[in-house]
């Protein structure tokens, strides 16, 4: 995706439609593209179990090595530091989701309530 045919299709000149585009999104199209491809590449490490090369090809960058260089730019570290990081955190709140009491044989997320005017058990599932 080029900027001169972007422009071309907004009938505009390539410095107009740099200069407009980053008054309406706050940054220069290459710059904005680069940040929606690394959220991409950040849902597919999160979503998938796809090596980084094949993530970089998906993302539409050239390679692994592409893909880390504008990652650890935009977000700071290596992807694969991000992944494990963000991944394990996710891992344990489904495994924690998935809990279940012993003692009641209820999801861990289910609270056991005697009502005190019915006398009967009421289960009050919290939403997290």
């Amino acid at each position: 995706m080029r900027v001169k045919d972007l422009a071309e299709q907004a009938s505009l000149s390539v410095s107009h439609f740099c200069r407009a585009f980053k008054e309406s999104f706050g940054a220069s199209p290459h710059l904005h593209l680069t940040r929606l491809r690394v959220e991409r590449a950040q849902r597919l490490m999160l979503t998938t179990q796809d090596p980084l090369s094949q993530i970089a090809l998906a993302c539409g960058m050239a390679d692994q090595a592409h893909l880390s260089k504008l990652f650890r730019r935009e977000v700071g570290e290596p992807p694969n530091t991000w992944r494990r990081r963000n991944r394990t955190g996710a891992e344990a709140q489904e495994r924690r989701d998935r809990r279940v009491d012993h003692a009641s044989g209820l999801p861990a997320k289910c609270e056991r309530r005697l009502s005190p005017t019915e006398g009967r058990l009421n289960l009050l599932t919290s939403r997290g």
